[in-house]
């Protein structure tokens, strides 16, 4: 194990909890990070992250935007790109009254 590439994250501790390896070597402790493309302790900043991802997308697509391509073609890029990116992992999101308001 890499200790100065390895960090924790702690849930329901009252304490500062410190973990180290077998060599004492301190691990540091983060308050988030993403894990398989998710923002683990806040739902809101991962779809901040998901949409800000998803509108690079369209924004890095403006030459097709721009083109004289069918609307139904646009439309499929549309949705294989951005949305997929939106919406990965959503399954897991907990839809709290802030998030529904934000995305409405």
């Amino acid at each position: 194990m890499n200790a100065t590439k390895t960090k924790f994250m702690s849930f329901n501790q009252d304490q500062q909890v410190n973990i180290s390896t077998n060599n004492d070597t301190k691990l540091d402790e983060v308050k988030d990070f993403k894990y398989l493309g998710a923002w683990m302790t806040s739902t809101e900043h991962d779809v901040k992250t998901r949409k800000a991802a998803a509108w690079g997308a369209c924004n890095s697509l403006s030459k097709i935007w721009k083109s004289a391509l069918p609307k139904k073609f646009k439309q499929r890029v549309s949705s294989t790109t951005m949305e997929s990116m939106l919406t990965y992992g959503c399954e897991a999101w907990p839809v709290t009254p802030k998030l529904s308001k934000e995305n409405a």
